[in-house]
């Protein structure tokens, strides 16, 4: 059991040290009274059936009652119990591009950061669909297996930086190879590869690997990012703070987007080509995967956790009528102890 308002609980019981310190003058006032009016018989009377027993029954009660009361508002609950339920579901691996090229601004800010907003947004709005990431430069790696988990995925997605390259260039044929080993072997699952990149490729046969993905039954989607005019490469600042440029034989190195090899690569897989990696972009990826296969798999899902207030609640209520009673009619209490004996 844990409580979500765990405010509530040291303040009520600083409220109920107080009301002690309260009931305790009330009745010494209450002695006080009664001394004073001892000749008055009448009042003698009256007041005969409140003597110490039922003030001290009654206020055990209302400071019980008190205690469970704020023990109920701070909202007791259980664990919660794990649910069984049923998706309909797809493998998607997103490949994403982090060589040097990608910090290239012809895209505001940047490549990398309009690609990221991007794949934010698209992973928002699976439901149901497996996602993984792998992470390409001169290397390729898995950065995040498969997972429904999509506020995990985002969680370390937000890391994904170009100094996560362990090796510079960019190997979109040795990418899409690492997706496909990652692949669990499912014949009536549908599998997509997300690819976004400039294009750029330095001798990994992208071609040949997208044959690989076809035999596997893989279909992959292009994005491509960038200008076909192109833009410097950032390689860092100066001491300065001013941006540095690669520079290849004394001239800045100029990245271009390369639309031939993205269309190729869909082409060969069924996808589709699409360029620019804004939002509305991987929104329209989403629907054209909408129809592609897909498997209904049982999951396990976090249930709700179950509220308990009413354990404490129940027993406050009686308590605190049961203190209302005893001093309202202090015979109750003298009745309680006759049978008792």
């Amino acid at each position: 059991m844990k409580f979500e308002y765990q405010i509530v609980i040291p303040t009520g019981l600083i409220l109920t040290i107080f009301l002690v310190i309260w009931m305790y003058f009330a009745i010494k006032k209450e002695k006080r009274r009664k001394e004073k009016w001892a000749e008055n018989k009448l009042l003698i009377k009256m007041l005969q059936g409140h003597n110490k027993s039922v003030i001290l029954y009654s206020g055990i009660f209302i400071i019980i009652s008190f205690l469970l009361l704020i023990m109920a508002l701070a909202k007791p609950v259980g664990e919660a119990v794990p649910e069984e339920g049923e998706v309909v579901s797809l493998d998607i691996y997103i490949l994403l591009d982090i060589s040097k090229s990608m910090y290239a601004n012809d895209i505001k800010p940047n490549r990398l950061e309009a690609a990221k907003n991007a794949i934010s947004s698209f992973v928002d709005n699976l439901k149901g669909d497996r996602v993984g990431l792998v992470l390409f430069a001169g290397e390729a790696f898995v950065y995040c297996p498969l997972t429904r988990d999509y506020d995990a995925f985002k969680t370390i997605f937000e890391r994904v930086d170009v100094n996560l390259a362990r090796k510079q260039g960019t190997m979109i044929g040795e990418a899409i190879r690492e997706a496909i080993l990652r692949f669990p072997e499912k014949e009536n699952v549908g599998r997509v590869i997300l690819l976004i990149t400039d294009g750029e490729d330095h001798g990994s046969d992208p071609e040949e690997a997208s044959r690989e993905a076809l035999e596997n039954k893989i279909t992959i989607f292009t994005v491509g990012i960038g200008s076909k005019e192109g833009a410097y490469v950032p390689e860092g600042r100066d001491v300065f703070g001013r941006i540095v440029y690669k520079e290849k034989d004394g001239e800045r190195v100029i990245t271009k987007l390369n639309e031939d090899i993205l269309k190729k690569i869909a082409d060969i897989t069924g996808g589709e080509y699409f360029y620019a990696p804004k939002e509305k972009t991987l929104i329209r990826v989403l629907d054209k995967i909408s129809n592609l296969s897909r498997e209904r798999v049982k999951v396990i899902k976090g249930g709700v956790p179950e509220e308990l207030y009413h354990i404490f609640l129940i027993p406050g209520l009686v308590s605190f009528i049961m203190g209302v009673l005893i001093i309202s009619r202090p015979g109750i209490l003298r009745k309680i102890f006759r049978k008792g004996g």
